[in-house]
C-alpha cells in the first residue's frame, strides 16, 4: 500500500491510498499535469485542453524536471509525494 500526498506550501491537501506502485505513480503524474496547466504559457498562443494535452505526452522524467522548474521560479507551490505505508 501506499500514499500519495498532495501539498500546497507545506500543508496536507488530500491523500489518496493506493495498492500498488504503479498507481501511486499514476496518481502522481496525473496531479502533477494538473496543477502544471498554465505554467510557462501564453493563454493567447494554446488553451487550457491543449497544453494538458502537451503535458501528458511529456515522460515523467520531463514532468519533473519541469516541475522542480516552477518550484525553483516561486511558480508552483504544490508538490506530490509518495510513500510506502509499512504493514
Amino acid at each position: 500500500m501506499y500514499n500519495v500526498d498532495l501539498y500546497c506550501l507545506d500543508e496536507l491537501l488530500e491523500r489518496k491510498v493506493v495498492s500498488s506502485e504503479l498507481e501511486a505513480l499514476k496518481q502522481r503524474r496525473e496531479w502533477l499535469i494538473e496543477f502544471l496547466v498554465g505554467y510557462g504559457v501564453v493563454w493567447d498562443d494554446i488553451s487550457e485542453e491543449e497544453h494538458k494535452a502537451e503535458l501528458s505526452s511529456l515522460s515523467d522524467e520531463e514532468l519533473e524536471e519541469l516541475r522542480e522548474e516552477a518550484q525553483f521560479n516561486k511558480e508552483l507551490d504544490y508538490d506530490v509525494v509518495i510513500s510506502k505505508i509499512e504493514s
